[in-house]
Order: C-alpha cells, then sequence, then structure tokens
C-alpha cells in the first residue's frame, strides 16, 4: 500500500513540476473540485478464503460510494488530484482515500474521458475479517461541458478492493 500512495504522489508532483516549468501553461492551471455518486455492481471474487485471506464483503455484495475529490486542472484537459468517499456495500459502511486523475481526450463540449483511481480503503463494522485494501480503478466515459467552468460526467470501468472485482458506474460534477 505504502507504494501505491508512493507512486501517486510522485506522479502528481512530477505532472505539476513538468506543467509548471512550462511558462505559457502557468495561467492554465486552477484549482478545480468533483462530487460524484457510483454504483459499484459486484464482478468476482479476485481472491479465496484459502490460507487465511478472507474479504470483509460477501459474494455479490453490490456497493453505493459518494465522492469528493480536490485537485487541480491543467490547460483543462488533465485533472489531478486527491480524493474522499463514502461506501455502502449493502448495509457495509467504510471509507476510501483515493489519488485521482482524469484526462479529457478533446477540447470539445463533448469528450471522451479517461479515469485512473488509486488508493485505501477501509471497512469499518467488520471486526473479524481484513477490513483494509489498496483499490485500484481504471474508467472511460463521456465528459460534458454544460458551461464555462462545470462538467458534468458519466465514466465506467474496472475497480478491485477487498479481494473483489467491481464494475463501478459513476456520475459526477466537475467545477
Amino acid at each position: 500500500m505504502n507504494n501505491v500512495k508512493k507512486l501517486i504522489l510522485i506522479s502528481t508532483i512530477s505532472i505539476c513540476l513538468l506543467t509548471i516549468t512550462q511558462t505559457d501553461t502557468i495561467a492554465q492551471i486552477r484549482y478545480s473540485g468533483k462530487i460524484e455518486a457510483g454504483y459499484l455492481p459486484f464482478s468476482a471474487t479476485t481472491i479465496r478464503g484459502d490460507g487465511g485471506l478472507q474479504s470483509a464483503l460477501k459474494e455479490n455484495q453490490n456497493g453505493k460510494e459518494i465522492s469528493v475529490v480536490n485537485g487541480v486542472k491543467i490547460k483543462d484537459r488533465l485533472f489531478v488530484g486527491v480524493g474522499a468517499g463514502y461506501l455502502n456495500y449493502e448495509g457495509t459502511k467504510g471509507y476510501s482515500i483515493f489519488g485521482d486523475i482524469d484526462f479529457l481526450v478533446s477540447k470539445t463540449k463533448l469528450s471522451p474521458l479517461i479515469n485512473f483511481r488509486a488508493g485505501h480503503s477501509k471497512i469499518i463494522n467488520q471486526e473479524d475479517k481484513d477490513n483494509t485494501s489498496g483499490t485500484v480503478e481504471i474508467a472511460f466515459g463521456v465528459n460534458y461541458k454544460a458551461a464555462n467552468r462545470l462538467n458534468i460526467y458519466l465514466k465506467a470501468g474496472a475497480a478491485f478492493a477487498h479481494n473483489v472485482s467491481y464494475t463501478p458506474i459513476r456520475i459526477g460534477l466537475a467545477l
């Protein structure tokens, strides 16, 4: 898990430094924030419970997530941020902390979107099982530029956490 955090931190700093070193780009970096709601339908168990590894989640347990992400937008196409989310897997509650990267393929009003998210997740109300996990997610979607600084997006992909894979579907607003 520490390696994932280091990778996210190094990637974020590198992207920011590369961008800031270009003098014409400095004015094109601005604060941005996102709020999103997600549905996490169960796909498969990735590791079985042999040898002491047990998931804090049950087979076929779908989830919901509400998250907030704060970061910077570079040239209105690249977003790099850090976020936190509230998780609810059919009554099993938890939270996640993650790094988030969005890339818009074009600057048009309607653009394809590529997203990568990695971080840490904890299930709160499960004492007897492993209740922490690293998380990784890759998603693709579409972004609609509704106003000058308001974007609405829909994305879906694959996510892995707690020895389970999910097919997350997320809708969100970005400022």
